[in-house]
């Protein structure tokens, strides 16, 4: 019952993450995001919708972290490749934000 609640719990979260993405409030996205994952902590694409976001507001370390994650949870992900050129260029660039 916990883990269907948590579940629940994670996808609310998730679902106002993309409410806020929608309206361009990326800052508030990522802490919807950050506690999706408190409840769902191994749920691939919210990690990578966080390396994404990450990455639109410039702090590049903390979009290489979640995108790294994002593959190790799903290292067969249809995006795979797009997300390997994504941090080939965060490694690039460095703090530079990436749009």
């Amino acid at each position: 019952l916990r883990r269907n609640i948590d579940r629940e719990r994670a996808s609310l979260y998730r679902e106002a993450a993309a409410a806020y993405v929608k309206e361009e409030f990326f800052a508030e996205a990522v802490g919807a995001y950050v506690k999706a994952l408190k409840f769902e902590p191994r749920h691939p694409l919210t990690h990578y919708y966080l390396g994404v976001l990450y990455s639109k507001i410039g702090e590049q370390e903390q979009a290489a972290f979640y995108l790294r994650k994002y593959l190790k949870l799903d290292p067969k992900a249809a995006n795979r490749e797009e997300v390997l050129y994504l941090l080939s260029l965060i490694d690039e660039q460095g703090p530079q934000v990436i749009r």
